[in-house]
């Protein structure tokens, strides 16, 4: 499965389109960018978070590897945290 990441200030929907995202197992359940904007976190339903690198056009990421259903991704005002919860 992938999903679509689209910028919605663009005035024409083809200009919009940024990037076309795999996931592992199931459907992406969340996503986050930090607040300085150079990171994107990305959970799936279930077992999976990514974190994709804005600067390599999501190119370069980190993979996260959890057992369980994922209820949903939260950072830290500071972006030092990642939470994560799990069912």
């Amino acid at each position: 499965q992938t999903t679509k990441l689209w910028d919605v200030r663009a005035i024409k929907p083809e200009n919009g389109y940024l990037e076309s995202l795999d996931s592992c197992m199931g459907a992406t359940h969340c996503a986050n960018f930090t607040s300085d904007g150079k990171f994107l976190v990305v959970a799936e339903c279930a077992d999976f978070m990514h974190i994709y690198d804005y600067a390599s056009n999501f190119q370069s990421k980190q993979l996260f590897d959890c057992f369980g259903e994922i209820s949903g991704i939260a950072l830290s005002p500071d972006d030092d945290s990642i939470f994560l919860g799990i069912t």
